[in-house]
Parts: structure tokens; sequence; C-alpha cells
């Protein structure tokens, strides 16, 4: 799930099974990447960004700041005990952070988890 908050994209991945219910994923690791259309990474700095989940889905929280680049449609690509262990998800955006400052980077951080 991604939302636009203020000026920032703020990405909660909610990891489920087949039928929509949620999985337990605590202690696992969520490599979160941002990509074109043709599947190229983003220059964002942070990314992928990599943290260990929570039990509490709701509270594993990405932010992605600052995108002066060209307006992309994105792939939000998640992949789960990176390494080829655990299954690799993608979510489509039209969300794009806002440009504040053009001689900046953007960012993906973790917020919290």
């Amino acid at each position: 799930m991604a939302q636009g908050e203020n000026t920032t994209v703020v990405i909660a991945p909610i990891v489920t099974d087949s039928t929509g219910r949620k999985c337990a994923v605590e202690g696992h690791i969520l490599r979160l990447s941002l990509v074109d259309a043709d599947g190229r990474p983003l220059g964002v700095d942070g990314a992928p960004a990599i943290a260990q989940l929570g039990a509490n889905q709701g509270d594993n929280l990405f932010d992605w700041s600052n995108w002066c680049g060209p307006h992309v449609v994105v792939t939000i690509v998640g992949q789960l005990d990176p390494g080829g262990r655990g299954p690799r998800i993608g979510l489509t955006s039209p969300l794009l952070p806002a440009c504040l400052a053009p001689k900046s980077p953007s960012r993906l951080s973790v917020i919290a988890n």
C-alpha cells in the first residue's frame, strides 16, 4: 500500500497469502526497491531499503521523498527474505513525491519497523 502524505509517499507493505489473509512475517527481512516501467531502478538514495519486519505489519513504514526526476509510472518491488528465498512482488503506484529540493537527491528511508 502506498499513499501520498504531505509531500512524500509513505509505503506500508502488507504481506498476505493468496486468500488475502495477513501472513506472520515478524523477524523476516524485506528489501524494497523502486523501478520504472522497464524494470530499471530509479535513481533514489537509500534504495533498496532493507528492514526487519515486526509483528504488526502496519508499523513497517518506508518514506520516499523529493522526486525531481521525470513523471514515470513507478513499481514498488518488495522482496521478502532477499537472496531468492522469499517471494517477490510489485505494486504499480501513480504516486510520486513532490520535488522540494531540485539539487538534492531523492531518498527512500525506513521510518518505522
